[in-house]
């Protein structure tokens, strides 16, 4: 999911409500990938950087999901199933 991508609203409102919950924001759970969702992606993505963003060698947040985000937020959603770390393919415009 990303800003400009033709995204699955009921994804991206599932999304909003666990980055309220989880960041304790108040972004509008509309299921529009917003400004205001793609900054509180950043700031979780930069929250837990050891196990989103240090795999990929990055120091800053993206502001979009992707493997290793979404990794990490089944992780903290269902603490009991197993996720492993996917393949780290690059991503590409």
């Amino acid at each position: 999911m990303r800003a400009g991508w033709n995204n699955n609203y009921e994804q991206v409102y599932k999304l909003q409500v666990f980055l309220n919950e989880m960041l304790d924001t108040e972004i509008n759970t509309d299921g529009v990938f917003t400004p205001e969702t793609e900054a509180a992606v950043r700031e979780f993505q930069e929250l837990y950087s050891e196990n989103i963003l240090d795999p990929w060698d990055l120091d800053k947040g993206t502001g979009f999901v992707y493997l290793t985000t979404k990794r990490w937020i089944n992780i903290l959603k269902c603490p009991d199933i197993d996720e492993p770390m996917p393949e780290l393919v690059p991503y590409s415009d």
